[in-house]
């Protein structure tokens, strides 16, 4: 026993290959498949080669996305990472970026749509998903957002899930989303749709009060907004971009009401 517990799963493959490599060494009955050690090992080396290629190294970290299947004998991998938004540099743990992929389940790209191919698969072969998300404790990764929802305030990076995961905390509020809206000086402000409980009473002022001191001045919502339902797809998705457009034509309407107001003021 105590020899096994010196061995790699791969150097065990070696041994049993050559000691019986016409027996049988994987069967799934439901694709009628049968792999020998032999054919197994061939298999293997085979996705070993193809993870040399895109550059693995002994030491490097393979995430592994497998489904109850023979072809996860061989280890059928993809490398994950997550880079800055803005440099496309690697981030390390609990840093919020975009995470990439890359391996051999890596489209060639889109069909006859090179310029879309491009800006989505970089000359390293990473493909740019669109989804933020960050490396947290052992190696995981947690899926915080989508890029294009992004708010982008006077250079700064605005993750939406942040800003409403901390709304979230307000008792009488049931559900809120955030949208940015474009701002002349700013380039984007932050607005938000809240959904109430049924029955709760809350002040749109109320809110940016709860967040001063607790986060970020440049992520305390300047647009306020209080919803009964949120547009949905019929698969039950909120759909942001609807948010974002009536968030965009109510900023303009109560721009254009308070420059009539204006110059109703200085006419008199």
């Amino acid at each position: 026993m105590s020899r096994f517990l010196q061995m790699t799963v791969g150097g065990l493959l070696e041994e049993m290959t050559a000691a019986h490599p016409d027996h049988e060494a994987l069967v799934y009955s439901d694709r009628d498949l049968k792999y020998t050690f032999a054919e197994l090992d061939r298999r293997v080396t085979q996705i070993a080669k193809g993870l040399m290629a895109i550059g693995i190294q002994k030491g490097d970290h393979v995430g592994i996305w497998a489904t109850n299947v023979p072809d996860w004998i061989p280890i059928d991998a993809v490398e994950v990472k997550i880079v800055d938004v803005n440099t496309g540099e690697d981030l390390p743990p609990h840093q919020p970026g975009e995470l990439c992929s890359r391996g051999y389940n890596t489209m060639n790209g889109y069909y006859k749509m090179p310029e879309e191919t491009a800006r989505a698969i970089d000359p390293g072969g990473w493909l740019h998903t669109g989804d933020l998300a960050v490396m947290i404790e052992n190696n995981y990764y947690r899926i915080t957002g989508r890029l294009k929802d992004m708010v982008i305030r006077g250079g700064e990076n605005i993750y939406p899930k942040e800003v409403e995961d901390f709304l979230l905390g307000v008792t009488e509020i049931r559900n809120v989303q955030i949208v940015g809206v474009p701002n002349d000086m700013y380039g984007e402000e932050v607005a938000a749709f809240v959904q109430l409980h049924p029955g709760a009473n809350l002040e749109p002022s109320e809110i940016p009060d709860y967040c001063r001191g607790k986060i970020a001045r440049y992520k305390i919502p300047k647009h306020i907004y209080f919803i009964d339902d949120f547009p949905m797809t019929a698969s039950g998705k909120i759909q942001k971009y609807k948010l974002r457009e009536m968030a965009t034509q109510l900023v303009a309407e109560q721009k254009e009401k308070t420059l009539e107001e204006d110059s109703s003021v200085t006419a008199n």
